[in-house]
């Protein structure tokens, strides 16, 4: 009977099928590759830099955050429609100097975008960002923020105004074979999403950034729906830290602590974008008057195992 409908399986034929293998991840531990990603957090939590930061992971073949690996590294789509031009330069830039990544590296392999006007319920548009896939087959497109990329009379808590974008980023994900992140913010009440509860009914990876206030401690969540608990990634093995293997919805995959910004910190003699790992974060949230000549000199965050008391 399935042979005249493709899309009906019998139970037992896909049984006879060759196990598939573990989940591939995108970032070890952190997003599911060619899942629909959901970063969530309230505002001030550091979401947009620090997907910054994973898109040039991505792009470079760099460990996120200084510790998780990217298996298969290749190009990044980044889109951001609540800063502009300069802004992004600015935490490009901190986050190259930050990471000790020279600009070539991500050549052809970053492409960003900031106030274009993006609209994701817009056919044109639509049609673009699949052009753009399949010209440039990303691995992974990162659209920052969800409430910014539709025409303003879509009511984000209306199902019916939803459905359209959702529907679109599934299409993006089938059609060009690359992972889709959005971001979007919490509600006032609470760690669910913001909007109609299709959002939370959507993504296969979710990444939740947590923060007190201004506090220097962020941390940074992840849950997967498919993913096996316990799994082996390549940074570590099962029953240790959680970075190294996929978590449940209620282990932080990481926390994440910098220091606070000073003037004594810094160091204008030093060349630029020679520093470590994952400083950027620290880099990227200073104001700083020597920053055209300096580099961050406060050192990679403090990422510690969510069960050493930190939390």
């Amino acid at each position: 009977m399935s042979s005249s409908r493709p899309w009906l399986l019998d139970a037992a034929e896909l049984l006879t099928e060759e196990d598939p293998g573990p989940t591939p991840f995108l970032v070890d531990g952190l997003i599911v590759e060619r899942a629909l990603v959901a970063c969530v957090g309230r505002w001030k939590t550091t979401k947009s830099y620090a997907l910054l930061h994973i898109c040039a992971a991505v792009a470079s073949g760099r460990q996120a955050f200084g510790t998780l690996e990217v298996p298969v590294p290749g190009p990044v789509v980044f889109a951001n429609e609540e800063s502009g031009r300069a802004a992004l330069w600015r935490r490009l830039d901190a986050l190259a100097r930050g990471s000790a990544i020279d600009p070539e590296e991500l050549r052809g392999q970053l492409m960003v975008a900031a106030n274009a006007g993006i609209r994701l319920d817009d056919p044109g548009w639509q049609a673009e960002l699949v052009a753009i896939g399949k010209e440039l087959k990303p691995r992974l497109f990162a659209l920052d923020p969800l409430a910014r990329m539709k025409a303003p009379a879509l009511d984000e808590n209306e199902q019916k105004h939803m459905a359209a974008l959702i529907e679109f980023l599934r299409h993006l994900r089938e059609e060009t074979d690359s992972t889709v992140a959005f971001v979007h913010h919490t509600g006032h009440a609470g760690g669910h999403m913001r909007g109609s509860s299709d959002l939370e009914s959507v993504w296969e990876s979710r990444l939740t950034w947590n923060r007190d206030g201004h506090s220097p401690l962020v941390t940074l969540e992840s849950e997967h729906r498919e993913a096996e608990a316990g799994e082996r990634s390549s940074t570590g093995s099962p029953g240790t830290d959680s970075r190294a293997r996929c978590v449940s919805s209620s282990s932080p995959i990481a926390l994440l602590t910098w220091p606070s910004g000073s003037s004594s910190t810094c160091a204008s003699t030093a060349p630029a974008r020679q520093t470590t790992s994952a400083a950027a974060l620290a880099c990227a949230s200073q104001t700083c008057s020597e920053r055209s000549k300096c580099w961050n000199r406060l050192g990679p965050p403090t990422v510690a195992s969510p069960d050493d008391g930190t939390s």
